[in-house]
């Protein structure tokens, strides 16, 4: 009876087992052959946020059959067995199809600019998963902002905007402190200034962005003592107001020149007679100083120490705005004083003009010359706002603050309602720095290489 109890229960177990397997194994304990890893994962087609995938499907079992699900991934660093778990999931994986089938999918949600790593793994039933696919690599259309900011230690840091942390701190391999930092065309290069003796006049040098290699020296300081600078936009050209040291004055003048150095061209000169938007002339007697493009590249303003003609006037130091040759100069803005000045920064549309005067930071509808005063929105404690910078993608700002031994970085999101701009939000999005800080900031678009 017992033997019979015995055979009787492995029967039924026989029966159980098949009953279990009669669709295929879908829960068969001994299935323990993975599906086969991708191997021919494939990225193409990007836009500004997305990109498309295409891949082979595998099998459940090595390369026959249908597997049961995908796990596709991303990050912008090269993805690896140990920091698959890092990678971001992907949302809305197709199912897999029977074993060889062509499938794929666009990701999106991308940023722009932005070059990706993609890699995916296949589970079965059970489930076993597959090994780590190839690993595939695109970047997006499209641009994505930096800034470029004095640091300490002699040092700039490129900051991404967006989530307010550092890319990177780099040390040029210079003997004397170099400032002003900008980025060139794509933000590939930053430029800046730099002596080249302990009381010499001031150079443009360059230098990779990510780690300040290839650096150079642009201009000769036997020449020209160069005192701002400013990278174009839309071409691989930089603007700079300097003196020339071989026409006996100390006035500085605006010039053009290509990121190789050549090309220098003077496009602002002594004694310029301008007209004030009321008709007022004014002439253009002490230098002019902190150029800055406009957001299409086909505009250059600048601060210009002028004299009334009128006699017995005050001095009306002046924003100028004129095309990109030097020519059809207009005159936006009117110091009656001897006001100081900062830089100033173009609204990404182009529309406005941002100034800042030593107690104001004024928004200068250009079409009508009507000004806001947007100071207060940004507030002024700890410290006041100090140089600025304007975003080339949205309406915005990024300031430094000159804190005792620190200077942080905040932007600020502005709103335009017709010929005037409103604060949306203030926030710090740097560290509070060491040293000078985080001063002198550029922002500017990145593109990606092709």
């Amino acid at each position: 009876m017992k033997i019979f109890y015995l055979l009787f229960c492995s029967f039924l177990l026989t029966l159980f087992a098949a009953a279990c397997n009669d669709d295929g194994g879908t829960t068969d304990p001994g299935d323990v052959t993975p599906p086969a890893e991708v191997s021919d994962l494939a990225a193409s087609d990007p836009t500004d946020t997305s990109i498309q995938l295409d891949w082979t499907s595998p099998g459940d079992d090595g390369v026959t059959g249908t597997a049961t699900a995908y796990d596709i991934r991303y990050s912008t660093a090269t993805i690896t067995a140990g920091n698959w778990s890092q990678a971001i999931p992907v949302t809305g994986e197709p199912g897999p199809q029977a074993a060889p089938s062509a499938q794929g999918m666009t990701v999106d949600g991308l940023e722009p600019g932005t070059e990706y790593f993609f890699a995916m793994k296949t589970a079965d039933e059970v489930p076993n998963w597959s090994g780590l696919s190839n690993v595939a690599v695109d970047t997006t259309t499209g641009m994505r902002t930096l800034i470029v900011a004095e640091s300490g230690n002699d040092s700039y840091v490129v900051i991404i905007p967006t989530t307010g942390v550092d890319s990177v701190t780099v040390t040029p391999d210079l003997d004397y402190l170099p400032t002003d930092f900008t980025f060139g065309y794509g933000s590939r290069r930053v430029y800046f200034l730099s002596r080249v003796s302990a009381s010499g006049a001031s150079a443009v040098w360059g230098c990779d962005t990510f780690d300040g290699t290839n650096l150079t020296t642009l201009t000769n300081h036997n020449n020209l003592d160069v005192r701002d600078l400013d990278g174009s936009p839309i071409e691989e050209k930089l603007v700079l107001s300097a003196i020339d040291l071989n026409d006996g004055t100390t006035f500085a003048h605006i010039y053009t020149m290509n990121e190789t150095g050549t090309g220098l061209t003077q496009i602002s000169f002594l004694d310029e007679i301008l007209q004030e938007s009321d008709g007022t002339h004014i002439k253009c007697t002490d230098g002019e100083h902190n150029p800055i493009w406009s957001p299409d590249g086909t505009k250059i303003a600048y601060y210009a120490v002028a004299t009334n003609i009128d006699a017995g006037s005050p001095p009306h130091n002046v924003w100028v705005t004129m095309n990109a040759d030097g020519s059809g100069k207009e005159v936006v803005y009117v110091f009656v004083s001897t006001a100081h000045y900062r830089d100033a920064g173009w609204s990404h549309d182009g529309e406005f003009l941002f100034i800042h005067q030593s107690d104001a930071i004024k928004a200068i509808h250009l079409s009508s010359l009507a000004t806001t005063d947007i100071l207060a929105g940004l507030g002024t404690q700890p410290y006041w706002p100090e140089d600025l910078t304007a975003s080339p993608a949205s309406m915005a700002i990024a300031f430094d603050r000159r804190y005792a031994g620190e200077s942080p970085l905040f932007i600020a999101v502005l709103n335009a309602a017709g010929s005037s701009v409103s604060v949306v939000s203030s926030t710090q999005v740097s560290a509070n720095g060491v040293a000078h800080g985080y001063g002198a900031p550029d922002w500017a678009p990145f593109y990606p290489e092709n």
